[in-house]
């Protein structure tokens, strides 16, 4: 059975980010950040709107049943 000690998951997960922060470019950080924004705002658009056209498409079903009881 392997046992891994925290000191050296700590110790990979530092070198690996330390040996990353050298190659990253302030334009990639600033594309990331930008498209991490824009993709929040499109989802959160997207949710809403298909939450509106389901509450009209759920009420146009229940005026048409309500309509058939009447009758």
């Amino acid at each position: 059975m392997h046992h891994i000690e925290n000191d050296t998951v700590a110790a990979t997960i530092g070198g690996t980010i330390l040996s990353i922060i050298p190659h990253l470019a302030t334009s990639d950080i600033t594309r990331t950040v930008v498209l991490g924004a824009l993709g929040a705002v499109v989802s959160f658009v997207f949710t809403q709107f298909s939450k509106w056209i389901w509450k009209r498409i759920k009420a146009k079903f229940q005026m048409s049943s309500n309509e058939e009881q009447e009758h």
